[in-house]
């Protein structure tokens, strides 16, 4: 029921792209509602400040590229094409490519990303071949995930799919 703060954004006046931290101040404005105050990114933003290299760390870039996945997913979600011209495609595919190398296949969130990203990305055996890898924990049983993954690694679906 928290509103989603994003640890990113930009500033409604300036348009400044900047990480929201603990050293960061954000003003309200009253008639501001807080999501239009801080600014919620679209995905030439995300483009933008990964060629800036507008980041500190590992943790940080990891952020803004699944941001960028993200947003790319929502033209899906909207009934538009994944991508408006070659070079999109292009920003689409290095941006997955680059997020495939930060992600560590010891944890099982990663894991999940990467069976997601190599699904996207057609490699349909690397996809499956690491779904395998997917380990039960204490707290979760991936067992229905599995399914559904499968499910559309079968049907060769490229496309974001509701779980």
């Amino acid at each position: 029921m928290l509103p989603n703060i994003p640890r990113f954004s930009r500033c409604f006046k300036c348009g400044t792209l900047f990480w929201l931290d603990e050293e960061s101040r954000v003003e309200f404005v009253a008639d501001k509602d807080y999501r239009e105050a801080v600014g919620t990114l679209e995905l030439e933003e995300y483009l933008v400040a990964l060629e800036m290299g507008n980041y500190k760390t590992e943790e940080d870039e990891i952020y803004l590229r699944i941001r960028l996945w993200w947003a790319f997913n929502d033209r899906v979600r909207a009934g538009k094409p994944l991508f408006s011209s070659e070079s999109d495609k292009a920003d689409w595919q290095q941006n997955l490519e680059k997020l495939l190398k930060l992600l560590d296949p010891g944890y099982n969130e990663d894991i999940i990303m990467m069976v997601e990203i190599y699904r996207n990305l057609g490699d349909f055996k690397k996809s499956r071949d690491l779904l395998a890898s997917l380990q039960n924990d204490t707290v979760y049983n991936f067992k229905e995930l599995i399914k559904k993954f499968e499910k559309e690694i079968i049907k060769k679906n490229t496309l974001v799919f509701k779980l």
